[in-house]
């Protein structure tokens, strides 16, 4: 049976929500009101603070709830291992990770995931290049590999390259996974609209965390926004730094077309105008490594101007 509980964010504000028909509480329920907030603490004293059971995107009190117990929102991922601090200092070694495509005077973003293997948005590859076809991209130090379109997908705005003539010099991410609340950093070369440009040739790094859970076409959203520039860039874990989370494929907004449910209402009403970076997930992406994808049935998914109107 619903019922109605009291949350705090230890800071003054509470609110009150009600819960599912099962008694559970959803994290997106948490999250429309709470923004971050991956758990609840049920304060039973003063000396103690008991975490709340979640299973499957839902959180549980084996108790029952108490209508006279303001229950207080925790944040934070939770992760499985010591969260390891990672500094600018630190984060700046990562862009070895990212290489570029040149197209006139603009870098577009490329992810190196393995040895022989980069991930991009299919947007930044050129329109007249299919899967076969020949590319020049360029490490950090401007060093030249040849790679070839081993998949290219508009509808999934993805593409994958390997390597034709080396291999890319870089020790492998791990494939990590997230949640909502889970924080990270983007790498990419930030774009002056306003002259189509790039401010710089070196790369930029932007922080945030995970917003939403799966929305469309296997995409997330990140609080921290992002630039024109960033599109094909790695996001990876600030909790677990060798831990590749996805590719930026654009942001800033949502298409007017795509169905939204009301989750997704109440936390952009939340954010207001806060530009949004959109990431697919790495998992997602890997699928698609050896995948014969006619045998798979790939099918179209959403209008092309969706795409347009959302990549960066």
């Amino acid at each position: 049976m619903a019922s109605k509980i009291k949350i705090s964010d230890g800071i003054g504000k509470v609110v009150s929500i009600w819960t599912e028909d099962d008694s559970s509480l959803t994290l997106e329920s948490l999250n429309s009101v709470f923004f971050g907030a991956t758990n609840l603490i049920c304060p039973v004293d003063e000396r103690e603070k008991v975490y709340l059971r979640i299973k499957n995107g839902r959180i549980y009190n084996p108790d029952g709830w108490d209508s006279n117990v303001v229950y207080l929102a925790h944040f934070g991922s939770r992760p499985t291992s010591p969260i390891q601090a990672v500094s600018k200092a630190s984060i700046s070694k990562f862009f070895n990770y990212l290489y570029y495509l040149m197209e006139g005077n603009t870098r577009h973003c490329i992810t190196i995931a393995e040895e022989d293997l980069a991930i991009t948005a299919s947007h930044c590859i050129p329109k007249n290049k299919q899967n076969g076809d020949s590319l020049t991209i360029f490490d950090q130090a401007g060093q030249s590999y040849q790679v070839s379109i081993i998949f290219r997908n508009k509808e999934l705005d993805l593409a994958l390259l390997k390597p034709t003539e080396k291999e890319f010099d870089i020790e492998p991410l791990e494939v990590g996974t997230f949640d909502i609340g889970t924080s990270y950093f983007a790498l990419g070369y930030p774009l002056d609209e306003d002259n189509n440009r790039q401010f710089t040739e070196s790369p930029n790094a932007v922080k945030g965390c995970v917003m939403t859970g799966i929305v469309r076409k296997n995409c997330v959203y990140g609080d921290s926004g992002g630039s024109k520039g960033f599109s094909g860039g790695p996001v990876i874990s600030l909790d677990h730094p060798r831990h590749l989370l996805g590719i930026v494929m654009g942001g800033r907004g949502l298409a007017k077309t795509w169905p939204l449910n009301d989750f997704l209402v109440r936390a952009l009403n939340f954010c207001g105008e806060t530009p949004r970076l959109k990431i697919l997930p790495a998992s997602s992406a890997m699928v698609f490594k050896t995948a014969n994808v006619e045998r798979r049935g790939v099918k179209r998914s959403g209008a092309d101007e969706d795409m347009e109107n959302d990549n960066e």
